[in-house]
């Protein structure tokens, strides 16, 4: 059901970027209707989420996430602002809260947990792994920063780069800019679920 959800959020979010965007420009890595309809930062009602990707996240975890566990590692902050904050009752439930990652060309990276990717690197960096994950639980209008985990799945169809990832499907190769992903999750608000999605910047 909440995969489902979130397909639907998705199918919206992209509906309002083709809505939104007056041009495509002739760099497919300039800003795309995509990017333009997707703000890495987004106040939905009092849910407020940014996002960003970072090329140099080796330098955060102490090694590069996707080239040693296939990984993409995006850095989310979720918090509350605006009237009201005071009263809510906003969760991230850890079992309802089924973050996933849509690439450019519709793909949808599944999350994985800390622990996941725990196990796929040395014990060593584990520690400082757990730590820089999103944390779940009650809301507050302190806006901390965390990391979700996306994995790379199948082995061998993505290619990360700076400001791209190629996405290989059977003999067909597309380069999409990260800027035009969209992180979406959900929200128990007031006892209620509440789809969040918001752009990947940098």
């Amino acid at each position: 059901m909440p995969r489902t959800i979130l397909a639907v959020a998705f199918a919206l979010c992209t509906s309002c970027a083709a809505v939104n965007a007056p041009f495509r420009s002739a760099d497919p890595l300039a800003a795309t209707p995509a990017t333009q309809g997707f703000p890495s930062q987004k106040l939905d009602g009092l849910i407020f989420a940014a996002a960003r990707w970072d090329a140099q996240h080796d330098e955060v975890f102490g090694l590069d996430l996707v080239r040693a566990a296939d990984v993409l590692p995006i850095a989310v902050t979720a918090c509350l602002r605006g009237d009201g904050q005071d009263r809510a009752r906003a969760w991230l439930n850890p079992e309802r809260m089924a973050p996933e990652l849509f690439l450019a060309d519709g793909t949808a990276l599944a999350a994985l947990t800390a622990d996941e990717v725990t196990a796929r690197v040395p014990e060593r960096y584990g520690a400082r792994l757990k730590k820089l994950a999103l944390g779940t639980g009650l809301m507050t209008a302190h806006a901390d920063e965390g990391w979700l985990f996306f994995e790379l799945a199948p082995r061998g169809a993505f290619d990360v780069g700076e400001r791209t990832i190629a996405h290989t499907s059977g003999e067909r190769t597309s380069e999409l800019d990260l800027r035009a992903s969209l992180v979406a999750f959900q929200v128990t608000l007031d006892g209620r679920e509440q789809s969040v999605c918001v752009g990947v910047g940098r």
